[in-house]
């Protein structure tokens, strides 16, 4: 089942997280970039991008976190914004840095000549993104194949944000599975979900259990299938729930520190009290500066 394939928001941090993955762990994870709307403060400049800025942006935080590596990259988030020429230009500079990059593309891109053009050559070359609610795979063999690409040079993203996971909604995942591997021969078909809470689910001091519910169902629709494990894959939001809500402007609020530790069914969540950092650049020698930490 591996690689195993996140959706990461397509910022410094989570660019920077993947880069700081020891090498015999990349190895093992294949990222799906979402590229935010261009509504938000970029942190790296303290105001919203041009759309310009965007697409250098993320090429230049790409060579420095992932440039060697398979990943995808979506722009559906953005694209109405950056329009056909803007994403086109996003992917030219992106797979500049990082050759092994491939697009996302939705069902609607399929279809749309300037989308096909993103295509990328090889053995895989391209990924294709689709709701649960929304799998139809006839319709979606036929739009393949009229955008000239052979299902097995596809890896599907289906999303089951929002799909009530557990137990008994597991025969229906295994029925989705199926339906698509009795249509064509994917390269891969990845499952992606996540049942962590849309709010930090601690308090300053406080440490919770959040069962992983999108792991356990996964493993409980690989029983309800007859696709081969080695077929499909797993996929979570990396940090995020399912939902990645993105603020407009400078809003969005500070960020709350805390801790995950995942095991086998429960992710443990630890939020410490608050503290305030004093950043001393004279008090050590030789370092940039030493923060100290104080109970606020």
């Amino acid at each position: 089942m591996l690689p195993y394939f996140p959706a990461l928001r397509a910022k410094p941090g989570e660019f920077a997280a993947c880069g700081r993955l020891a090498a015999r762990y990349q190895g093992h994870v294949c990222p799906r970039f979402v590229v935010p709307p261009p509504t938000e403060s970029d942190p790296g400049k303290g105001r919203i991008p041009t759309l310009d800025e965007i697409a250098y942006m993320m090429g230049e935080r790409l060579g420095k976190s992932w440039p060697h590596r398979r990943a995808f990259l979506d722009p559906q988030l953005a694209a109405a914004a950056l329009g056909d020429e803007g994403v086109a230009t996003l992917f030219r500079i992106a797979t500049a840095v990082n050759s092994r990059l491939l697009p996302v593309l939705t069902f609607a891109d399929l279809s749309n000549p300037a989308r096909q053009a993103l295509v990328r050559e090889g053995d895989v070359r391209a990924g294709i993104y689709m709701d649960f609610e929304e799998v139809d795979p006839a319709a979606l063999v036929e739009a393949v194949e009229k955008a000239g690409v052979r299902p097995e040079q596809c890896v599907l993203f289906v999303d089951f944000t929002g799909a009530p996971l557990g137990a008994d909604f597991a025969p229906a995942i295994g029925e989705i599975f199926d339906q698509l591997d009795g249509a064509a021969r994917w390269s891969k078909i990845v499952y992606q979900a996540s049942a962590y809470p849309d709010k930090l689910p601690v308090g300053a001091n406080e440490r919770t259990l959040v069962a992983r519910a999108e792991w356990t169902t996964f493993l409980a629709a690989l029983k309800e299938t007859g696709v081969q494990p080695n077929r499909l894959a797993y996929g979570d939001f990396g940090a995020d729930c399912g939902r990645m809500v993105f603020p407009k402007g400078k809003g969005g609020g500070r960020p709350r520190p805390h801790l995950r530790y995942t095991g086998k069914t429960h992710t443990l969540v630890i939020r410490g009290v608050r503290h305030q950092i004093i950043w001393d650049p004279e008090c050590s020698a030789g370092q940039e500066g030493l923060a100290h930490t104080v109970r606020v």
